[in-house]
């Protein structure tokens, strides 16, 4: 009788790791680069790229760019590179969070939650984007696994790299400016406030440093918020369905990261949150966030968006390991089930932001796609009505043309001044009009033809695909009088 070969779960995550990473490899030539904010990001990295500087001012904190662009620098390819990097970020992040989780857990739970926490819906949808989430999860936890080491052995030199690697994520995402202000009331309350100050100082050097730059570049010290802080009128509540549905988005959000079967048991486990001393400070850390995530919403500050759930499926999923640890028969079996229903579910729900593959929807938009790039020169230009947030930003993203090659009409107004100033540097290209928007109604019929005059501006406008929502055209400048 041969002896079984024991494998320890540390070299079981090794394996399973590589076998995430070849899975999510094979998936990603089938992904699409769906999401606006995403694809907003990589256009900023390409610019650090093409031209390293410091970044001192935005809407975003800078060091996302920074790795970004350093990656596309290396290899430019702005379809591949950015999701590349993402995907080994969350290959990579399962390390620190397995000896974050041992911490609480056996070998074997702590092993059975990383592979739980790698196929949840919005974790696995938002590694394979080119979002920032997932750079963030893995400063975030690679900072707590390192602040707890050094914890335990009250290694001080520990607890200030950690502190430092809570402010690289604080670099990446606003969340983790209160996460870390929590763990230092943590560390403040049970530890000492020695070791909470020496968290804090190296924390806040990289958030201070984009407040003090935001100011000395744009005399706002708060510019990064501005878009959270002056709401425009269109997010106003403007029905009780609206009301409710800025309720429950985030608590339902969850329940999608989870999958309903998790889910159950989570809500189970989180009734009993004072059995312990960590499970009461994960309720108290994630009641916060969830009551900041409802206000905002509220608000309108806070988009209603599956990403935006991430911190608080990152404050959650351990309570699972809660449940693991009283309930020991069946655990492999058990993991299998909550991450298969999680993964296999989304593709059934009706909220497009919890599938796990990011991929067109909307009807002809791939076909749309493969058209327009098939009418476009790498001189040309692609002017892009803007048809739906999934379509909008990939429909020009899969072009490949330089940001300055591509104008995207987002509203009702100039838009004559917009396509003169356009066509004038690019005089010949794409133009997709949607048929409900305002630039249809500047087209002139003429039997089955299209065209587009203004007093500046004359477009020869060839039909190159319709359907009941858009209309695509390859568009030339015949005459064009725009003053330089």
């Amino acid at each position: 009788m041969t002896n079984r070969i024991k494998i320890s779960y540390f070299n079981k995550l090794v394996i399973f790791s590589l076998v995430l990473l070849i899975i999510k490899l094979l998936i990603l030539p089938y992904v699409h680069e769906i999401d606006a904010d995403a694809i907003s990001r990589v256009y900023l990295s390409l610019q650090f790229a093409d031209n390293p500087h410091i970044i001192n001012a935005g809407n975003w904190p800078p060091i996302f760019f920074y790795i970004m662009g350093l990656a596309l620098k290396v290899y430019n390819n702005q379809f591949f590179t950015p999701v590349f990097v993402n995907i080994l970020f969350s290959v990579f992040l399962l390390f620190p969070l397995f000896y974050s989780l041992r911490r609480l857990f056996d070998n074997k739970i702590s092993f059975l939650l990383c592979v739980f926490f790698s196929f949840s819906p919005i974790v696995f949808r938002m590694s394979m984007l080119a979002m920032s989430e997932i750079p963030y999860l893995f400063f975030i936890i690679l900072s707590i696994s390192i602040l707890l080491k050094g914890l335990f052995e009250k290694n001080i030199l520990m607890v200030v790299f950690s502190g430092l690697i809570m402010g690289i994520a604080g670099g990446i995402r606003y969340e983790s400016w209160l996460l870390g202000v929590l763990v230092v009331l943590y560390i403040t309350y049970y530890k000492s406030f020695r070791e909470a100050l020496f968290f804090f100082l190296p924390f806040i050097i990289i958030p201070s440093m984009w407040i003090v730059s935001n100011y000395i570049n744009t005399n706002d010290a708060l510019n990064s918020f501005n878009w959270a802080i002056d709401l425009s009128s269109d997010r106003d509540i403007n029905s009780i369905d609206s009301f409710f549905r800025r309720i429950w988005w985030y608590p339902l959000s969850l329940m999608f990261a989870f999958g309903p079967i998790a889910f159950y048991f989570f809500v189970k486990e989180i009734i009993n949150f004072k059995s312990n001393r960590v499970s009461f400070l994960l309720f108290v850390a994630l009641l916060v966030f969830l009551f900041i995530w409802l206000v905002n919403s509220l608000r309108g500050s806070l988009l209603l968006q599956h990403r935006f759930s991430i911190t608080l499926f990152l404050l959650s999923f351990s309570f699972l390991g809660f449940y693991f640890k009283r309930n020991q028969r069946h655990l492999y079996l058990k993991t299998i089930i909550f991450s298969l229903s999680a993964f296999l579910f989304a593709f059934g729900y009706s909220s497009k932001g919890a599938r796990p593959i990011p991929r067109l929807l909307t009807e002809d938009a791939q076909k749309v796609s493969n058209i327009i790039n098939e009418n476009l020169n790498d001189n040309a230009g692609f002017i892009c009505d803007f048809w739906n947030w999934e379509t909008t930003y990939y429909l020009p993203f899969s072009t490949n043309l330089a940001r300055e090659q591509i104008e995207i009409i987002d509203n009702k107004k100039s838009i004559n001044i917009k396509i003169e100033a356009f066509t004038k540097r690019f005089n010949n290209g794409v133009m997709l009009v949607n048929k409900k928007n305002a630039t249809y109604n500047l087209l002139i019929k003429q039997g089955l033809n299209y065209k587009y005059e203004t007093n500046c501006l004359k477009l020869k406008l060839e039909t190159i695909f319709e359907n009941k929502s858009i209309i695509c055209f390859k568009y030339t400048t015949i005459a064009n009088r725009v003053d330089d």
